[in-house]
Parts: C-alpha cells; sequence; structure tokens
C-alpha cells in the first residue's frame, strides 16, 4: 500500500508541474522527497503531505483489514483505532525500570 501511494504521490507532483531531477529517480521510491512543485509554501505543503501519505494509508489499510476481517467488527472510527491508546502506554512502561534492583 506504501508503495502504491508513493507511485500516487509522483504522479500529483508531476502532473502540478514538478521539476524531475533526472531519469534515474524517476519510478524510484526515493524520489517524492527529491521533486519539488513551487518554491512557496504551496509547494512545501504538497511534498509534506506527499511524505507523509504513505505511511498513514499503510496504516489505515492495517487498521481496516484487523477491523472487518480479523475482529469481524462494524466499521466505525472507535473500533478502527480501538487499541493505539494501549499501545502507547505499553510502549512508555517498557522503558521504566525497577527502583527495587
Amino acid at each position: 500500500m506504501e508503495f502504491v501511494a508513493q507511485i500516487f504521490c509522483i504522479e500529483i507532483i508531476d502532473a502540478l508541474g514538478g521539476k524531475d531531477i533526472g531519469d534515474s529517480y524517476d519510478r524510484d521510491l526515493a524520489s517524492v522527497s527529491d521533486r519539488r512543485t513551487q518554491e512557496n509554501a504551496g509547494g512545501f505543503f504538497v511534498n509534506s503531505l506527499c511524505e507523509l501519505f504513505p505511511s498513514i494509508a499503510g496504516f489505515l489499510v492495517v487498521a481496516v483489514v484487523r477491523t472487518l476481517i480479523i475482529l469481524k467488527e462494524a466499521l466505525t472510527p472507535a473500533n478502527l483505532f480501538s487499541g493505539v491508546k494501549e499501545m502507547f502506554i505499553s510502549i512508555k512502561d517498557s522503558f521504566k525500570t525497577s527502583s527495587g534492583n
């Protein structure tokens, strides 16, 4: 999913008049951040969005598959993002050390 989202972003940037940095980066995954649309705030926004979109799209696909196929629950925001808070609390707690040692 991330690969497809990055190809989609490359096509959007090229459609907006992006400057291609060379033939070697034409379909490379790393070329999203190397392409520039405009030298103003709009160009910064599009490039920033294209850097974040593949990761967000991948997360959402995993959430949908987990909710519909694995848990067999209704597709609601509460079901999609259930367990995320607990995951971050668990990660935070894993850095704690016991003071009794």
